[in-house]
């Protein structure tokens, strides 16, 4: 049972009492993982642009591959994972499963309730997009008026570097991840995180960072979305691991001229395709 803001609160008080490894110091040893807490992980990794990895069935196949690729970085360094999974829970923890269990029932009674309320049918028109506010309604005329259809901008081979202190893969393979500007980065002005929500998760490798900012001041940075490449190579970095990455979004011609002029100057590789 997680003990909520223990790791900061360690690192206050007893600094002494963690300290960090890099993950060839645990060569041929077996390390216990917490599977439910790895499965959750790359569950909502995924989750968060509302898109999931799935098979041709429709079944979700994120946490798959997400612990398929993190068991084959332990071997690589001659580490054998072990997966524990949850047994019995505790009785000390029965008032919080219950709890738990009343959210979901409330969230699902709200879900459904939400769902009666709606039309059953809904036609997309200006007095929607309008009541959706400001952030579509750049986008109307593309979307609604004309029957133009959206493209993607596409930009491969980008490098991210994960903050995980013992060197592990840090960002999910198919998840998407926002990009934000660190416009108050007292050692680089130019500094781009990637956000899994309101978290941190990884950091722009500099030179791409550079490129990514500039593009970001264009007013592209709310529809950027990056995303690990399946086959992506990690390097490591005395930072952390080195994750290739490619970022897209989808937007209006305009705009999206204006991303690629200024990528070519730059000799930026892109891929422009319609979606």
């Amino acid at each position: 049972m997680g003990i909520l803001g223990l790791t900061k609160l360690l690192g206050d008080h007893a600094p002494g009492c963690m300290k960090e490894q890099e993950i060839k110091n645990y060569f041929g040893r077996k390390v216990a993982i917490d599977a439910s807490m790895c499965i959750y992980q790359f569950l909502i990794a995924v989750r968060q642009d509302g898109s999931q990895l799935m098979n041709e069935d429709g079944e979700t196949t994120s946490h798959l591959m997400g612990m398929f690729y993190r068991s084959i970085r332990m071997l690589e360094h001659g580490i054998k994972p072990v997966y524990v999974f949850d047994g019995k829970p505790p009785d000390m923890k029965s008032g919080e499963l219950e709890k738990r269990k009343e959210r979901r029932e409330e969230a699902q009674k709200a879900l459904e309730k939400a769902e009666e309320a709606a039309p059953e049918q809904t036609t997309t028109t200006e007095h929607h997009v309008d009541a959706f506010g400001s952030n579509f309604w750049n986008f109307k005329e593309e979307l609604f008026q004309g029957k133009k259809r959206m493209k993607m901008l596409i930009i491969h081979n980008l490098w991210c570097v994960g903050m995980h202190h013992w060197g592990s893969r840090q960002l999910a393979v198919g998840a998407g991840y926002k990009l934000c500007r660190e416009s108050n980065n007292p050692k680089d002005a130019n500094a781009v995180c990637v956000l899994d929500g309101p978290n941190k998760k990884a950091y722009m490798k500099r030179e791409d960072a550079q490129i990514i900012s500039k593009i970001i001041d264009l007013g592209l940075s709310n529809n950027w979305l990056l995303k690990p490449k399946e086959d992506a190579i990690v390097k490591q970095r005395r930072t952390g691991p080195q994750q290739r990455c490619s970022i897209g979004c989808k937007t209006s011609s305009v705009e999206i001229d204006n991303a690629t002029n200024h990528l070519r100057k730059h000799g930026v590789f892109f891929e422009l395709k319609l979606c």
